[in-house]
């Protein structure tokens, strides 16, 4: 059987009502046939899974106990799975699309909460990207390209050798916020979910800090490739002073 993936439809594992799947199929319409394919080296329920450069990835997803960074991807040609470097952010339901010669992974679920974030794969360097986060928290999405949009340029970050830097300062604010609200008498407890968040990102920080100088000069080599995905406005932060005040009142 010939497995090339123009034409076929890949499926990657999934849940079945009692665990979480490794197993993997195709579906050849020529021959009206689903065929087992070799089995992903992990477990994988709510993962994105696409083509690109003439394999299927497979990336993120849960595995049963947690949401997931790994990826993998499949080679029709020797039927084998082999591992790809791990996302920055843990995630499942997520959006998966190619643009610009590069998979990008937006939003999903961290198993906390619905996320925002937003990082590209570029199997040239072999590395993940940060790029310009969405401005609203969103799970169980999808995402395509639209070629020859007339305003582009509304959507391409103006300054994306700054991106890392940004996200950065940001997380750093919204601690500074967090420590603020944590010095005022019998403050009102925020949400969990907002607390557990918070401390996520802060474990990003040291991580961003030491990617900064290298992404840098990344997005900058890159720069008239890879404007895409980016957003006119700031996405929203963790409200958590806001939250406090209405609390209060």
């Amino acid at each position: 059987m010939n497995f090339d993936i123009p034409d076929k439809i890949y499926i990657t594992g999934g849940f079945n009502g009692q665990e979480c799947m490794h197993s993997a199929e195709v579906y050849d319409p020529e021959v009206n046939q689903w065929t087992l394919i070799a089995a992903m080296r992990s477990r994988r329920s709510g993962v994105s899974c696409i083509a690109y450069h003439d394999y299927v990835y497979v990336i993120g997803g849960f595995n049963g106990i947690s949401r997931m960074c790994s990826g993998e991807k499949y080679n029709p040609h020797t039927n084998t799975w082999t591992p790809v470097p791990d996302m920055y952010n843990p995630r499942s339901n997520f959006a998966i699309e190619v643009i610009d010669d590069m998979i990008f992974a937006i939003g999903g679920f961290n198993g906390v909460t619905t996320i925002y974030h937003v990082e590209c794969y570029d199997e040239k360097t072999n590395e993940w990207y940060e790029a310009t986060d969405m401005n609203i928290y969103r799970s169980a999405l999808s995402a395509c390209v639209v070629d020859g949009l007339p305003n582009i340029g509304d959507y391409i970050h103006k300054h994306r050798d700054k991106l890392m830097e940004e996200k950065r300062q940001k997380m750093i604010a919204l601690e500074n916020q967090r420590q603020g609200a944590g010095n005022i008498p019998n403050p009102p407890n925020p949400p969990e979910n907002v607390i557990t968040a918070a401390h996520g990102n802060l474990q990003q920080l040291n991580i961003l800090q030491q990617l900064n100088n290298n992404n840098n000069n990344n997005d900058a080599n890159n720069n008239d490739n890879n404007q895409v995905m980016a957003v006119p406005q700031d996405p929203a932060l963790l409200m958590e002073v806001e939250d406090a005040d209405n609390d209060a009142e």
